[in-house]
């Protein structure tokens, strides 16, 4: 039996580890921790295996490393929000105006979804709500409310599964059965969708795109869902604040009183600086066309 194989650690492999690792933890912030502890178990067994194959074949350990480093950065690229997807996802759009689109998951929420609505009332301003088919059902008049006064609706999966476990067949099902949902309550069709937890790959992508759905991410976290208290979900918004920004909240699933009493500081300020927020569809429209150039 062959002698286990003790690596040496030099500064490049260290800087490369710590590189992945916070790669890692950065896309992993608002994924279930399970995910989480999966990716770093395989990445510890994956350099396990590097090492004992590069003892034996220098150029089989490249192979595997080659793997392992591809392996791990599609996983962590899942679940990057600003990752996009072979031009399939929108995580921000560039416009020379003064909007932004604050966009709502989770809901909708008898407790939160009201009081937020009446405030963004208050200031002129409009946002995108990702909703479940769950709580779209328990909440219609909601689901109506939203529409009514001029603020859009995305598609957020039925139960708000973690979509990582899911087969094609779940995932559409998931993605069917909240649109039946709305449909019911509004005569309308959603176009938009965002996965939960922002866990998506490119077969949930493309699986998106042949039901004729826009996958929406963000570019900013107001982390309200990692239990930022309403001073730092102000911070959050506005320490990046700039044209076409969207911004990832939640109404619902968990206390979110920290994000209306936000929303109430913020909404004005932004009004201050001369920034509207508006509709996912509204900010698409806004986008900058460039010029052609003329030959």
């Amino acid at each position: 039996m062959a002698p286990l194989y003790y690596p040496r650690f030099t500064f490049r492999s260290v800087s490369c580890t710590i590189y992945m690792l916070m790669l890692l933890l950065r896309s992993l912030s608002f994924t279930v921790p399970q995910y989480g502890f999966f990716m770093l178990f395989l990445l510890a067994v994956g350099f396990v295996i590097y090492f004992q194959v590069k003892k034996r074949n220098e150029k089989a350990g490249r192979i595997v490393l080659v793997i392992l480093i591809t392996g791990f950065l599609y996983g962590a690229m899942c679940e990057a929000p600003q990752f996009n997807f072979f031009g399939m996802v929108q995580n921000r759009v560039k416009t020379k105006e003064n909007l932004i689109a604050l966009t709502f998951d989770d809901g909708p929420s008898a407790k939160y979804t009201p009081r937020i609505l009446d405030i963004l009332k208050e200031n002129g301003m409009r946002a995108t709500f990702f909703v479940t088919g769950e709580m779209a059902e328990k909440h219609p008049g909601i689901i109506r409310r939203i529409l009514r006064e001029g603020h859009e609706l995305g598609n957020h999966t039925y139960s708000h599964p973690f979509m990582f476990r899911d087969l094609s067949a779940l995932r559409k099902e998931e993605i069917q059965k909240t649109d039946e949902a709305v449909f019911k309550i509004t005569g309308r069709h959603m176009k938009y969708f965002r996965a939960p937890y922002e866990y998506r790959d490119v077969r949930l992508v493309k699986l998106l795109r042949r039901m004729n759905y826009s996958y929406i991410s963000h570019n900013e976290s107001s982390l309200d869902a990692m239990g930022a208290n309403s001073k730092r979900i102000e911070f959050q918004i506005m320490r990046q604040l700039r044209p076409g920004l969207i911004i990832l909240m939640h109404d619902a699933r968990g206390d979110r009183e920290p994000t209306v009493e936000a929303l109430r500081n913020v909404l004005p300020m932004l009004r201050e600086k001369g920034y509207r927020s508006v509709t996912i569809g509204e900010l698409i429209a806004a986008k900058t066309v460039k010029a052609k150039k003329k030959r």
